[in-house]
C-alpha cells in the first residue's frame, strides 16, 4: 500500500470537527437547560396539585446546600468531558454538600426524637411515593437531555462523567421536589428524599456508564475496520 492509499484509508471515516463553546458558555447553557426542565416539572406538578411551597428556615438551608452541590457537580460534569481537565478519579468534595444536607436532617431528626419520640417517627407510618415520583419526573428527562449535551465533548473516563452528570440531574430533581413537597419532617426527608436521591444517582450512573462504554466500543470497532 503506497502512502496516498494509506492516507485515504485512514481518513475515509473522518467527520467534521465541531468546535465546543467556551467553558463559561457551556456552563451557562447547562444551567439554562436544567432550569427550564426543572421549571417545567414544577409547572406540571403545580397544575396537578394546585400548590407550591417556598423553603424557609431549615428547608432554606437545605436548598442552599443542594444549590452548592449542583453547582459543583455541573461544573465537574463539563470538565470531565474536556480532555484538558478530565481525571479518572471522582473529586470527593463533589458530594460534601449532599453529605452536609444529610447530616443536617439527621441532626434535626435526633433533636425531634429526644423531644418527642412519637412525633419523630410519624413519617415512618406513611409511604409517600409521590416524592420520589416528582424527583424522577424532573431528573430523568434532564438526564436524557444532559446526556446529549455532555456527549458533544470527549468522554475519556466514563465512570467520573457518569457520576457527575447523574448527580447533577438528580439534584435538580430534588431541588424541584423541595418546592412541591409540603412536609419538612426530617425522617420523611431522610426516607423519601435522601434515599431516592442516592438510589437515582446510582441507577443513572450505571446507565450512563453502560452508554459511554458502548459508544466507545462501537467507535473503536469502527475505527479498526
Amino acid at each position: 500500500m503506497n502512502q496516498t492509499n494509506l492516507i485515504n484509508k485512514l481518513s475515509q471515516n473522518l467527520q467534521p470537527v465541531r468546535k465546543l463553546g467556551s467553558p463559561r458558555r457551556r456552563e451557562i447553557v447547562l444551567w439554562v437547560i436544567s432550569l427550564i426542565v426543572t421549571g417545567l416539572g414544577l409547572l406540571y406538578w403545580y397544575e396537578r396539585k394546585d400548590e407550591i411551597h417556598f423553603p424557609i428556615d431549615r428547608s432554606f438551608v437545605e436548598l442552599v446546600l443542594l444549590l452548592i452541590a449542583v453547582k459543583l457537580s455541573g461544573q465537574l460534569a463539563l470538565r470531565s468531558a474536556s480532555p484538558h481537565f478530565a481525571t479518572p478519579k471522582i473529586f470527593k468534595p463533589s458530594w460534601f454538600a449532599l453529605v452536609a444536607w444529610t447530616i443536617l436532617l439527621l441532626a434535626a431528626f435526633g433533636l425531634l426524637y429526644f423531644a418527642s419520640p412519637t412525633d419523630a417517627l410519624v413519617a415512618a407510618e406513611y409511604q409517600t411515593w409521590l416524592c420520589p415520583t416528582v424527583m424522577a419526573s424532573i431528573a430523568i428527562p434532564l438526564a436524557i437531555i444532559l446526556l446529549g449535551f455532555i456527549s458533544r465533548g470527549v468522554v475519556l473516563y466514563p465512570k467520573t462523567t457518569s457520576f457527575y452528570v447523574a448527580q447533577t440531574a438528580v439534584i435538580f430533581g430534588t431541588i424541584g421536589l423541595s418546592f412541591i413537597c409540603p412536609w419538612t419532617d426530617p425522617l420523611h426527608e431522610l426516607l423519601w428524599h435522601v434515599l431516592p436521591l442516592a438510589a437515582l444517582i446510582g441507577i443513572l450512573s450505571v446507565v450512563y456508564f453502560i452508554f459511554f462504554k458502548t459508544v466507545s466500543t462501537l467507535q473503536a470497532n469502527k475505527g479498526a475496520e
